[in-house]
């Protein structure tokens, strides 16, 4: 009892153990509990544990780098922001000790978000989280840096921007990985992309450019205007961000391409949902969790065809958040997430999985064949589902004005 999920508190190491990071606000710790059998049976890692006096309003997040090791960022009732990492995380390893990220004078932290990646002989983490103040509420990103050796070093603090107001504030953070590996860096240059939204219900965006080991700040756009108080979520999908947000609850998607130069409006009105999480497959179609009424909801955007799917009801209980890996393989999605009415962590999946399209030709479509001659047929196999196959087809012929033979 008393165990919640944050908005990033699911992640899976390279073989394929899942790893959940719950808040307990009873016994007042964080825990990590894995699987090794997708989700049928968890364990809890009790060398993990730490103490943690976040409450139900603090928030922390969780990300297993391309070495499996762990990271997590979490919220304190000092208040402060602190960091660990879990090298090499396993069934019985376990966390650094804390590092802090600031602890500047302040009413709260809030929604932080972390990517992690190799750097030179160690690694680097990146963290984007609100600052509340008695002032100015501003965005901030921390840089952190690991050691070949594990020495952890928190780096200068850089505003993204310095008046976000009471906005729902943090998007995501994420890097520029390849699009198979949401944990491999693409072409050598981890360029950062951070989403915000501010205190003027405008939704942001900034590219931080990578050289020679350091970031350079890009222009800060403005994705879209909401009608209300907005909020967003983000993932880089290997080749664009993708940016689903709420106005409130009228879910629209946007992207922004990776050199920063376009923003472009991929579908809007799709439902109303408040928003939670979201992840993408193998296709780059964009799967989006929320909640309407007292219902856990999963919703998919289908790249193909530029329109949102039906809604699935995940979960009646009167979930109080619900979160998914960053990507997914195949057609069913991993999602963890608190109820309210049993006060418990739960893990479920959705099985995303829609009809083909039409098939598109090789051959070239509507010229003239030599009846008496051998020829060979071929066409492109079109389903939105990554992994599924065709498995069977029809064959329909007309000579000139003849009948359908099949």
């Amino acid at each position: 009892s008393g165990g919640r999920v944050a908005r990033r508190s699911i992640a899976a190491t390279s073989t394929g153990r899942m790893w959940v990071a719950i808040g307990d606000d009873t016994a007042n710790k964080i825990e990590m509990w894995y699987s090794d059998d997708s989700g049928a049976t968890w364990t809890e890692n009790t060398s993990a544990e730490f103490t943690w006096t976040g409450g139900t309003t603090a928030h922390f997040a969780l990300f297993i780098d391309a070495d499996d090791h762990a990271h997590i960022v979490y919220d304190t009732s000092t208040p402060s922001l602190e960091y660990r990492r879990n090298k090499s995380i396993s069934t019985t390893s376990a966390w650094s000790s804390a590092s802090t990220v600031d602890s500047t004078t302040a009413l709260a932290y809030e929604m932080p978000d972390l990517v992690a990646h190799r750097e030179g002989t160690g690694w680097m983490a990146h963290v984007l989280y609100k600052r509340n103040t008695t002032g100015t509420d501003v965005m901030l990103w921390a840089p952190i840096t690991i050691t070949s050796a594990d020495v952890i070093t928190v780096g200068t603090k850089v505003t993204v921007d310095s008046d976000v107001g009471s906005a729902t504030g943090t998007g995501g953070i994420d890097f520029h990985h390849t699009a198979t590996d949401e944990k491999a860096i693409q072409s050598s240059t981890p360029h950062l992309y951070m989403v915000w939204c501010d205190g003027l219900n405008d939704v942001k965006f900034a590219k931080y450019t990578y050289s020679g080991g350091s970031w350079t700040a890009g222009t800060t756009r403005t994705i879209y205007t909401a009608s209300g108080t907005p909020y967003a979520y983000m993932v880089f999908d290997g080749t664009r961000v993708v940016i689903a947000l709420g106005d409130p609850t009228n879910i629209r998607l946007f992207e922004r391409d990776a050199a920063d130069t376009t923003t472009t409006t991929k579908a809007g009105g799709g439902s109303t949902l408040t928003g939670y999480n979201m992840t993408y497959d193998a296709d780059q179609n964009v799967w989006y969790i929320g909640v309407s009424s007292t219902d856990l909801k999963g919703l998919q955007w289908i790249r193909a065809t530029n329109t949102w799917g039906t809604i699935q009801t995940l979960d009646t209980d009167n979930p109080s958040l619900g979160v998914a890996l960053r990507r997914y393989a195949g057609n069913t999605i991993p999602i963890a997430y608190g109820t309210t009415t049993s006060n418990k962590v739960r893990y479920d999946t959705s099985v995303n999985n829609v009809a083909p399209s039409a098939p598109t030709w090789v051959n070239t479509d509507n010229v003239g064949a030599d009846v008496g001659a051998a020829l060979t047929l071929d066409w492109n196999f079109v389903d939105d589902n990554p992994g599924d196959a065709q498995t069977a087809y029809t064959l329909r012929r007309q000579i000139g004005a003849g009948s359908y033979a099949y």
